[in-house]
């Protein structure tokens, strides 16, 4: 078997439930002081203030055993989007929930799996429909990689893009996520069930009309 074979019956998901999250999140309080979940709130509050733009990023990480060698390997799948930069008068708390909107929005419309590539990359395809304004010049897409399990975590290099927040969706195996160098970047930025009058409301605020098209279709 390999990492697409995995990940596809798995359709994406996380292997912990929601409940399991956020039971390791709590705990997180008990790590060490530059890893714990108060200095990590208290990080992503100081970086919202400095920050106007936003990358949405995909990651999979998985164990799993090869059908080539019968050895256990590691997967990670990764996929980010360019940066974009907020609409003129947005917090970045505002588009939190305008993109956790899109990104229901654009599962429920194409019939894509919750939290997975697609859903994250139809999101970012949809985000300039909203008023954010794409950045260019710095890499992006989707890769994927597998090497021998080792049981370390697993390194990812990104490139760091001045003032801007990342946005991670996990799939694959949640643990193997936490023992990578990503994990401390990781925050809840997601809300469920973020109504069209919430976003409706956030854009008569900052004087942007809202795209017809997908409007409608919500009504």
């Amino acid at each position: 078997m390999g990492i697409f074979d995995f990940l596809k019956g798995k359709k994406g998901k996380s292997t912990m439930t929601p409940m399991d999250i956020l039971r390791e999140r709590a705990n997180a309080s008990k790590e060490p002081a530059c890893n714990c979940e108060s200095c990590k709130i208290k990080n992503n509050a100081i970086d919202e203030l400095s920050s106007d733009k936003i990358r949405l990023i995909y990651v999979a990480i998985e164990k799993y055993n090869s059908r080539f060698d019968l050895k256990d390997k590691l997967g990670t799948i990764y996929n980010s989007s360019s940066p974009f930069k907020l609409p003129e008068g947005m917090t970045m708390q505002e588009a939190y929930k305008v993109i956790s909107y899109i990104s229901e929005l654009v599962e429920r419309t194409y019939n894509k799996e919750p939290a997975s590539s697609d859903s994250v990359a139809l999101t970012s395809h949809t985000l300039g429909s909203y008023g954010f304004e794409k950045i260019e010049g710095y890499p992006k897409g989707y890769s994927h990689s597998t090497e021998e399990y080792t049981g370390r975590g697993k390194v990812i290099k990104e490139t760091v893009i001045p003032a801007t927040m990342d946005l991670y969706t996990v799939g694959g195996d949640f643990n193997q996520f936490k023992k990578s160098n990503l994990y401390s970047k990781y925050f809840n930025w997601f809300t469920e069930n973020v109504s069209l009058q919430e976003v409706q409301a956030i854009y008569d605020r900052i004087g942007l009309q809202l795209p017809e098209q997908h409007t409608e279709q919500t009504m």
